[in-house]
């Protein structure tokens, strides 16, 4: 999911801010669980009081094996990268609730790069480069996504151009 935001600030041009999707929230992933967990708890003490006891212990690897994997999943979906354009600087900042990683760039000196798919089944890979140092945008984004990416991107250095050129 993109999401661009232009800002009419001299020195700020725009914002974007790459998520990827995320079709199941917190709620619905203990409402889930609960439910799993209720059918599969039930199930393994009408065992238990059958007298089949090893059934109980393999139940509850299971809950929490699936768990982790729910827990692993929407924590992946949360991360975020937010891409701030300005007149002389590129900022990109990558994390989940906050900036786990900021690079300041100047604009002069950051190029992207748009490296075709391999194959016809993958999605183009955008690279933001900055003399040595590289991050690639997007990496959770489908191939639409990413070529709505880089129409945005153009977009907001052409507006950065634009306001470099002639300030108002």
């Amino acid at each position: 999911m993109i999401t661009l935001l232009e800002s009419q600030q001299a020195e700020r041009v725009g914002t974007l801010i790459l998520r990827p999707n995320q079709s199941l929230t917190w709620t619905a992933t203990l409402v889930f669980l609960g439910a799993l967990s209720t059918i599969s708890l039930t199930i393994a003490v009408g065992f238990l009081l059958n007298g089949l006891w090893m059934i109980l212990p393999f139940t509850l690897l299971e809950l929490t094996v699936v768990s982790a994997c729910f827990y692993m999943l929407l924590r992946r979906a949360q991360q975020q990268q937010v891409i701030e354009f300005f007149v002389d600087a590129v900022q990109v900042s990558c994390g989940r609730t906050q900036p786990e990683s900021t690079h300041v760039w100047q604009r002069y000196f950051t190029k992207i790069f748009v490296n075709p798919p391999r194959h016809m089944w993958y999605a183009p890979t955008i690279l933001l480069k900055h003399r040595q140092e590289s991050i690639e945008l997007g990496p959770f984004l489908n191939t639409q996504e990413k070529l709505e990416l880089i129409a945005h991107l153009r977009h907001l250095v052409d507006l950065a151009d634009q306001r470099q050129v002639s300030p108002t």
